[in-house]
């Protein structure tokens, strides 16, 4: 799919993920505003995940309307990836315990943007929404330093200022999406395939099917840029 989304977010989107080993077709442009980011895959999904709901609920506020089919794709495999970092870690190909503390860290987060406990608890969506888009104002400048909340923050709110109707930044960020999906499904750690193939046992994830395939066909996914890991084990 061709990207028609602004240079803006079409630059961070591609920066974004090509820091993080994701195959893109795009080329990647300087830009002075891109956000830095850390390579673990949790916080790749969740700053991402906070950007797309962002965008949503302001969409939902002022155009109440059918979603395009790219912003169905958008949301809900933001939401599947999210899922996978809070109930089925071991299915990422990141060490489990640092995604399970990423999460944490974020949740901890959340709750203090909010005013603790009782905010994060009994505040609607809505209004956790608008807290959250109103941080990018209180920090000083957007640096690697920033916490994924923030991350999150600062690239939902760069989304809500590129997105023209046209429909351009929900096609990109269903590229997005379908892209994070694809990269973090293979894995040649023993842990993940074990958590997979007890998946398997039980039922069945969009992430693990995709794991199969990447194994059966030999598809490795890259650590780092220029560097490619070696293809999943066989299944027994």
């Amino acid at each position: 799919m061709q990207v028609e989304s602004s240079p803006s977010t079409k630059d961070k989107a591609v920066k974004m993920l090509r820091a993080h080993g994701a195959f893109w077709r795009q080329n990647t442009r300087d830009s002075s505003r891109t956000l830095s980011m850390s390579g673990a895959v949790a916080e790749v999904i969740l700053t991402w995940h906070i950007a797309t709901s962002l965008l949503e609920t302001k969409q939902q506020q002022q155009l109440p309307t059918s979603p395009s089919r790219s912003r169905r794709t958008a949301a809900r495999l933001s939401r599947y990836c999210a899922y996978l970092v809070a109930f089925r870690p071991e299915l990422l190909p990141d060490d489990r315990e640092g995604t399970e503390r990423i999460y944490k860290d974020l949740k901890k987060g959340i709750k203090a943007a909010l005013g603790g406990a009782r905010g994060y608890y009994l505040s609607s969506e809505r209004s956790r929404h608008e807290t959250i888009r109103a941080l990018p104002a209180k920090l000083a400048s957007a640096d690697a330093d920033m916490t994924v909340l923030e991350r999150g923050a600062v690239l939902g709110k760069q989304l809500v200022n590129d997105e023209a109707g046209d429909g351009a930044v929900w096609e990109m960020l269903a590229d997005v999406w379908v892209e994070l999906v694809v990269y973090v499904s293979p894995s040649r750690a023993e842990e993940h395939a074990k958590g997979h193939e007890a998946t398997l046992v039980q039922g069945s994830e969009l992430v693990t099917l995709l794991w199969v395939l990447s194994t059966h066909t030999g598809i490795a996914r890259p650590d780092h840029e220029g560097e490619v890991d070696q293809p999943a084990p066989a299944l027994a």
